[in-house]
């Protein structure tokens, strides 16, 4: 897209344009990428829209243009779910989170309800990350101890993100936000070589010098954080502790199935997305995001009440885990905002 076509001259700090029918939405939105310089947010109204978006905007922007484009998805779980979200999900979470605290001029994506999740601190991610370079020296033993500790899993053969294996001088290891796992070839306590390889068929692809350890979760698992987590867990429910399921696994320092619902327990202060982005970040509205996030409010706190009288699986109350809509809304409206609308907009009559 050489030359905007669509868009007006200036583009004011809050703007709404509506009246963009079919594909025009997200060509629109293309050329507001694509000339609008820092880190652009655009909200969708739910998942569905979020990833269409995507696909959209991977057809209409320029090829040679520069821009990282973002899926920050949901963990595709309804609130307080006893399941935890695939290791595939996680992985792109943390491969946005990562990504918006480097690049200076990035595309991000996400639907308003999972904008609302209260989320680890940002930099939770950067202390709990790893660096490793050929020619760098690493303890096996106490690598282990780092991987397990940052949530990754041992085990015999290396096929999903958040999984390591060693075998002698072999580390094979799946980091978070990589596409394909990596294999770690010792000699002595020396990085000899990396190597990317297939985990179908187990063959090495390529070389190459340097990879990035993202964190297997979005939160800790090691002596302090479960520690707080006790603490919290014991100053937060009534009754005896040990009759819960989670409290009692998070104590032996397993992740039982669900735990995500319980994030803040690990931490202090717990952060949001917008925490995570620069000053300079612009942010789209895309449609009625305030509709979309009452709703979803009113969904969270209906499953709470189901589930708030479960003694031995106890929930966090929603203003622990989430954001309500006001403070969403507010969170956006500090920075740069545009609002768009398939539909026409209506304006507002003056009262006689």
């Amino acid at each position: 897209m050489a030359t905007p076509i669509l868009l007006p001259e200036k583009i004011h700090t809050k703007q709404t344009w509506g009246q963009l029918y079919g594909s025009s939405l997200p060509l629109v939105l293309a050329e507001y990428c694509e000339n609008t310089p820092g880190v652009k947010l655009l909200i969708a109204p739910d998942n569905l829209s979020a990833a269409q978006l995507l696909e959209e905007l991977q057809f209409f922007i320029d090829e040679k243009n520069s821009q990282e484009i973002l899926l920050f998805p949901d963990w595709e779980t309804l609130p307080y779910d006893r399941f935890s979200p695939h290791q595939d999900i996680i992985s792109e979470r943390l491969y946005t989170l990562s990504r918006i605290q480097q690049t200076t001029n990035a595309i991000v994506i996400s639907a308003a309800s999972t904008l609302m999740h209260r989320l680890c601190p940002p930099q939770f991610i950067t202390k709990h990350g790893l660096v490793l370079s050929e020619g760098q020296t690493i303890h096996i033993e106490q690598f282990r101890q780092q991987l397990e500790q940052a949530g990754y899993h041992c085990v015999n053969k290396v096929l999903e993100h958040g999984e390591f294996a060693v075998r002698g001088s072999i580390i094979d290891l799946y980091p978070m936000g990589s596409p394909l796992p990596f294999r770690i070839e010792l000699f002595d306590d020396v990085v000899d070589s990396l190597r990317r390889f297939d985990p179908e068929n187990q063959r090495t692809i390529e070389k190459i010098e340097r990879i990035q350890v993202l964190p297997a979760r979005e939160f800790p698992l090691n002596e302090q954080s479960i520690a707080l987590f006790r603490r919290s867990f014991r100053e937060l429910f009534s009754g005896n502790p040990s009759q819960s399921h989670i409290y009692e696994a998070v104590s032996e320092g397993q992740f039982p199935s669900g735990i995500e619902y319980y994030l803040p327990l690990f931490f202090e202060k717990t952060a949001t997305f917008f925490d995570f982005l620069p000053a300079n970040t612009s942010i789209c509205l895309i449609e009625a995001i305030n509709e979309q996030a009452e709703q979803f409010w009113q969904e969270l706190n209906a499953r709470y009440e189901q589930r708030s009288y479960d003694i031995s699986h106890p929930v966090l109350a929603p203003q622990l885990c989430f954001l309500n809509p006001i403070e969403i809304m507010t969170l956006a409206n500090q920075y740069q905002q545009l609002r768009v609308y398939h539909k026409p907009i209506e304006k507002k009559r003056r009262s006689s």
